[in-house]
């Protein structure tokens, strides 16, 4: 009867496993079993980043040494994903926003055992994708979404102009403005037609002013505004008519503003804000009238500020509203579906900020809301869903790939993909017809962004 043995192998010293038992190395000569301990274990993902609502593909290990027998995770996995015990596979769909964390992998036998860290990120759903790159690369430019549902991006250090078919994802020439510029404004006129206007033209701030026929593509002169300008808003009121504030003028920073007729063509002068500024935003409320505030003087000291003020069309006149709480300029301002203003973002004299603000119409005031993940001065589009995209634009030292989206009803911001394409200074964003964001500029790749 042949014998039963347990025991340890060693060879040359080095630890191989233990022998198993039932037979080995009996009379009949068979060989020992050695089961030696896994090791060197990986993730075909150590670092992934998912999106909640979207199944993840499989993250599957490899280890080499002994057969794993069994697979452990510290600690739990962000909800909605797991972790096969028997083949170590992770996967699922998360459920919830969860910031990166370090998780650890353990993959072990009745011998060993082998470890893999694992950060893993989750963030809101959302996607980028390269779509066809522009003719021209440029910076400073204008884009506007016409009715037909195509982009115009204009000048931007070049007169060139060129149109985005979102249909096929691609960049067509289209008429040379008269001039070139940069820091202009862009404003879709109820036409169908482009109004351009001001910006920096050879160097010096313009009066100058174009429209674009989407008909024809071609770009004729307008009347010249009174005041040369850039860096200025241009806001299309209720009436159709053109509200143009501020900016930089030749020697001085602008409190003036005025007012274009398309039906006329003309510009006519209009109360000045109570401060000169540039580099401001301008928002129309719900009501017809015009939010307006920060921006600097970018003349001497350079001063930011935190002032608002409200134009009203019907009797062309400024009235002071309440403050910001932080001295900002070129922030992102956005008209909520609740008739509120997010303001977020932007730069003061210590760079880039990351804090947020509600004003509120209805009292005039401004309240503090949940600051973004990133420092930034950029773009922020209103999606079809009621919150806001963040995205891109210059970080406190450095461009920024990150996007973050803000949800009114929490009054929180989670963290989404980043955009496939480095744009040091500030990208415009313009949302199309499908819901989809269109970014571009610094580069002449451009990218879209999508939820699923």
């Amino acid at each position: 009867m042949a014998s039963t043995r347990c025991g340890a192998i060693l060879l040359a010293g080095t630890w191989l496993g233990i022998v198993g038992c039932g037979g080995g190395g009996d009379a009949s000569g068979t060989p020992p079993v050695v089961v030696q301990a896994p090791r060197g274990l990986t993730y075909s993902s150590l670092t992934p980043t998912y999106s909640v609502g979207r199944a993840i593909p499989p993250n599957s290990p490899t280890s080499g040494g002994g057969a794993v027998a069994a697979y452990a995770v510290t600690p739990a996995l962000p909800a909605g994903l797991t972790l096969d015990s028997t083949s170590g596979i992770i996967g699922g769909t998360p459920t919830a926003i969860s910031a990166e964390a370090r998780y650890e992998v353990t993959a072990s036998n009745i011998t060993g055992s082998t470890t893999a860290p694992l950060m893993i990120a989750v963030r809101t759903a959302g996607n980028w994708s390269l779509t066809g790159s522009m003719i021209v690369a440029r910076s400073g430019h204008s884009a506007t979404l016409l009715p037909g549902g195509k982009v115009l991006v204009a000048s931007g250090f070049g007169a060139t102009a060129e149109l985005y078919d979102p249909a096929v994802g691609t960049w067509t020439a289209t008429g040379s403005l008269g001039m070139a510029r940069t820091y202009h404004t862009a404003t879709l006129l109820p036409n169908g037609k482009v109004l351009v206007a001001g910006g920096e033209v050879g160097g010096l701030n313009s009066a100058l002013a174009e429209i674009y026929d989407p008909a024809t593509g071609n770009w004729t002169a307008a009347a010249s505004m009174g005041t040369a300008r850039s860096r200025h808003s241009a806001t299309l009121l209720a009436s159709g008519r053109v509200l143009v504030t501020g900016g930089f003028g030749v020697t001085t920073t602008n409190a003036t503003a005025e007012v274009f007729d398309p039906g006329t063509g003309t510009w006519t002068p209009t109360a000045s804000m109570g401060t000169a500024r540039s580099g401001h935003s301008a928002t129309l409320l719900a009501s017809g009238k015009v939010l307006v505030m920060g921006g600097k003087d970018e003349f001497g000291a350079a001063t930011y500020f935190s002032s608002a003020e409200v134009y009203d069309p019907t009797t062309g006149s400024w009235s002071a509203t309440g403050g910001l709480a932080a001295a900002r300029a070129f922030q992102m301002a956005t008209l909520l579906p609740n008739g509120r203003v997010l303001v977020a973002g932007g730069i003061n004299t210590g760079g880039s900020i990351a804090s947020a603000e509600i004003y509120d119409p209805s009292t005039g005031t401004f309240t503090a809301t949940s600051s973004m993940g990133q420092a930034r001065w950029g773009t922020a589009t209103l999606l079809p869903g009621g919150k806001v995209l963040a995205a891109s634009g210059s970080g406190i030292h450095f461009a920024s790939l990150t996007a973050e989206l803000y949800d009114p009803a929490t009054g929180t911001w989670a963290t989404t993909v980043d955009l496939k394409t480095f744009r040091d200074y500030p990208p415009l964003a313009t949302l199309l017809q499908d819901g989809r964001v269109l970014v571009t500029g610094e580069v002449a790749a451009t990218e879209l962004f999508s939820i699923p």
